[in-house]
């Protein structure tokens, strides 16, 4: 049985992006308010098991602008726009000379992940 939590127990951590460019253009807009970037992790899933593709999504901490979620829009194991952009967005974060560890998720909690409905 699930325990009920009361509202000040929940962290409240706002999900930013959609499509991959969408969740690009979301994480550049947050960079650009000038807030110190604290800690950046990139949230992956189980590799496909028809071929080892792998989804993404990203967590990122500011300094005062606090917690994000990007959830989805990023890919990587083949050609396209969420591999393409993916590698974009790392190389940017790696100008601001950000760590980007990974955090590898199972199934369920990366699904979970992707409809905005981690708790």
């Amino acid at each position: 049985m699930a325990k009920n939590f009361s509202v000040d127990e929940l962290a409240v951590v706002p999900y930013i992006g959609g499509s991959s460019i969408d969740s690009s253009e979301a994480i550049l807009d947050c960079l650009s308010y000038g807030d110190k970037l604290e800690k950046v992790r990139l949230l992956s899933s189980p590799p496909d098991k028809d071929n080892g593709n792998k989804r993404h999504g990203f967590f990122l901490s500011f300094e005062k602008m606090g917690y994000f979620i990007v959830p989805r829009g990023y890919a990587s194991g083949y050609g396209g726009t969420g591999p393409n952009q993916l590698s974009q967005i790392l190389l940017v974060l790696r100008s601001y000379g950000i760590y980007v560890g990974e955090i590898n998720l199972d199934a369920d909690v990366f699904n979970r992940l992707q409809f905005q409905c981690l708790t």
